[in-house]
């Protein structure tokens, strides 16, 4: 059957919303902070190079997303979610069902094409990087099926895709070696990147339940939820303070604690969810998505101007 161009097109369009464009610009973010801290400690940061991670982070954060919608699309778990700008899935493939198997092969050539440029790059400077892409091809694979059903695992598994292996992945590119104190600089991206998807699963939960999930806020509820948030928040802000004050970070990092009272004000508003007022709680979740991109800007621009 030969399809029409406005078929095509409409193919390409649902393909292109089920990446989640509006999420994708986190990926470039971590990779830029680990690529202004191996500047920042002395190492060349070759722009090439650079742009090859900002792709492999791309396609890696573009696979998780459209394998996701896809298997949440044939589970019929997007047919039940209640969409905001920030979950419930893109809503792609509710409005074109069609293009299911194209979703699922379009993440299937992301996450190949991902493997294939890292194992090159890995070729090129260490081979010790494929362990991060590994990880990484765990995280993607597991991530539905299997680490959405188990709480805790599915708490950490954001934080440790952008925190380990987007933040410190691109920093062990250009570095000769790593310690202790540089894969803290991931820390404050690791509790907030689990705290964006943390809150963005609290308007999802009865969805959740009912396709057999058992995330952190279906498992505790929302009050120990957003208490879990709360002490994240402290968590990353704290790994900030303390990391300047080793000078693992420079004085201007200290702007980042700025956004640390946005973020409370969002976890002491959280433990007071209710699914009735759902609309009064997407401004949080606006505000959640802004502290964990600025954060990691804020803090990467202060290593390049220092």
């Amino acid at each position: 059957m030969i399809k029409t161009p406005q078929k095509i097109m409409l193919t390409y369009n649902t393909v292109f919303q089920a990446t989640r464009p509006k999420f994708l610009l986190l990926a470039p973010i971590c990779v830029g902070l680990g690529a202004a801290y191996a500047g920042a400690k002395g190492f060349e940061v070759d722009n090439t190079i650079l742009a090859l991670c900002v792709i492999i982070s791309l396609l890696s954060h573009a696979s998780v997303n459209l394998l996701n919608e896809y298997q949440d699309a044939k589970s019929g778990l997007d047919n039940t979610t209640t969409k905001t700008p920030f979950s419930g899935g893109s809503g792609a493939l509710q409005k074109n069902p069609s293009a299911l198997n194209a979703v699922f092969w379009s993440g299937i050539v992301c996450c190949v094409a991902f493997s294939v440029l890292g194992v090159w790059l890995a070729s090129m400077l260490n081979w010790q990087l494929v362990l991060f892409g590994l990880i990484g091809l765990v995280v993607i694979v597991s991530y539905t099926p299997w680490l959405n059903k188990t709480s805790w695992l599915c708490l950490i598994s954001p934080g440790t895709g952008f925190g380990l292996l987007f933040v410190i992945g691109t920093y062990a590119v250009f570095a000769e070696s790593i310690t202790p104190t540089d894969v803290a600089i991931a820390l404050p991206v690791f509790f907030l990147v689990n705290n964006l998807l943390l809150l963005n699963q609290f308007p999802d939960v009865t969805a959740d339940r009912d396709n057999g999930r058992n995330h952190f806020v279906i498992r505790y509820g929302y009050s120990k939820s957003a208490i879990i948030y709360i002490v994240s928040a402290c968590l990353a802000f704290l790994a900030i303070a303390l990391l300047v004050h080793y000078r693992t970070l420079p004085f201007w990092s200290l702007s980042a604690l700025l956004f640390f009272p946005v973020a409370l004000a969002i976890g002491f508003k959280a433990m007071k969810f209710e699914q009735a007022a759902l609309q009064t709680f997407l401004p949080l979740m606006g505000l959640n998505v802004m502290v964990t991109l600025l954060t990691p800007s804020v803090l990467a621009l202060s290593l390049i101007i220092a």
